[in-house]
């Protein structure tokens, strides 16, 4: 499936320090959010991401965290046309493991 992206240049100055997004500096001010709603649940239909883009913009953050897994294509397409930079997750869940390294066998 084919989603718009808004980036197409991302740089960071090597003296200032500062990021810039298809040349312009920016400051990333974000947000978590889970694709839920208060009222239906897991049922988020377009008004319900409508209002919570509402809600982060009127909060002057530009960007949200798609917490733990991806988010219905729609979410994204809203983002880019509302403005909002999304830090994505892949639906992959890695809490109590550790690097094969770590684990102790008993012998």
């Amino acid at each position: 499936e084919a989603c718009r992206v808004g980036v197409r240049d991302v740089t960071i100055d090597s003296s200032s320090g500062v990021l810039a997004i298809n040349g312009t500096p920016i400051k990333i001010l974000g947000v978590n959010r889970h694709e839920h709603d208060d009222v239906k649940g897991w049922a988020v239909d377009c008004e319900s991401m409508v209002k919570d883009l509402m809600l982060i913009k009127q909060n002057n953050f530009n960007a949200v965290r798609a917490s733990h897994y991806p988010n219905q294509s729609q979410w994204y397409e809203l983002c880019d046309i509302i403005g909002v930079y999304v830090c994505d997750e892949a639906n992959l869940e890695t809490h109590g493991t550790l690097p094969m390294g770590r684990i102790a066998m008993e012998g």
